[in-house]
């Protein structure tokens, strides 16, 4: 079965990506400080959650600054009450490690004392309640964890979800940050990385152009994940989040097909196409 999705909107951080208007030229070799940043695994560049109050800006760790940057990015077209009306779906392998490793060294403690703070962003769905909060929204909204899978369940349930509501748009925010150093062993995460899409049925959703038409269906089971050239190929690989970055390499080099990974089974075979 192909499902038709309209790509409405694109958002990217990571190293040598500071958001898409910069990503874009970046991811066709461009620029060759940003590959260097890309090689070198640099942190992103992360602008101010402008959405946010101050106080709720000053309790924000940087998972949720990556977070909640790539889903203002995403919006950033449209007014606060189109923003408010955007269902979401949040997607992340490990959630807030940074916040796990320091709760879990406060418990160590011969005295235990635990931030108020530290924990009220300890959840996994924290990004998805300060999104909520930036935009009075009170949208459906699903945070989802997979591990190595995260990418493609979280397209899953992001489809799932646009099918139930058969009409308008939705927000996947997909992120990871880079763990602490005695934890990066366990979690698979490499470097930080984020990427949003707002994504619609291509058959109910309004066209604002640009825009980009992807017809989604089910790869041939020997029909391998593309492999993209470097340096993106091992940031593709560096962390779970990053797995769908040959998605932004196509639309960026207009490459007509594109296989990212679906799950532990299947990959998914991406055709490309300009909105009329």
């Amino acid at each position: 079965m192909t499902t038709v999705l309209l790509l409405e909107r694109l958002a990217l951080r990571g190293p040598g990506l500071a958001g898409w208007a910069q990503a874009r030229a970046a991811l066709r070799g461009e620029t060759a400080s940003d590959q260097e940043a890309a090689e070198g695994g640099a942190e992103p560049e992360l602008p101010p959650v402008t959405l946010l109050a101050a106080n709720e800006r000053r309790r924000l760790t940087a998972t949720l600054r990556l977070a909640l940057a790539l889903a203002q990015e995403a919006s950033d077209d449209l007014d606060l009450a189109e923003r408010a009306a955007l269902p979401t779906v949040f997607a992340s392998a490990m959630g807030d490690s940074d916040i796990t490793d320091r709760i879990c060294h406060a418990l160590a403690e011969p005295q235990p004392a635990l931030s108020p703070t530290l924990f009220h962003n300890s959840v996994h769905n924290a990004p998805a309640g300060y999104w909520s909060v930036a935009c009075a929204s009170r949208a459906p909204s699903i945070s989802v964890a997979a591990g190595e899978q995260t990418a493609g369940a979280g397209a899953l349930e992001a489809i799932a979800q646009l099918r139930y509501r058969a009409g308008g748009s939705l927000l996947y925010v997909l992120y990871d940050t880079s763990p602490p150093l005695r934890l990066q062993p366990h979690m698979g995460i490499e470097m930080s990385f984020g990427m949003a899409l707002r994504i619609g049925l291509a058959e109910s959703t309004c066209v604002r152009p640009p825009a980009h038409v992807a017809h989604l269906h089910a790869a041939p089971t020997n029909q391998p994940v593309t492999v993209l050239p470097s340096p993106w190929e091992r940031l593709r690989t560096a962390s779970p989040a990053a797995h769908w970055l040959g998605l932004a390499v196509a639309v960026a080099r207009q490459w007509p097909v594109v296989v990212v990974p679906l799950d532990a089974q299947r990959n998914l075979e991406i055709r490309l196409e300009c909105a009329p």
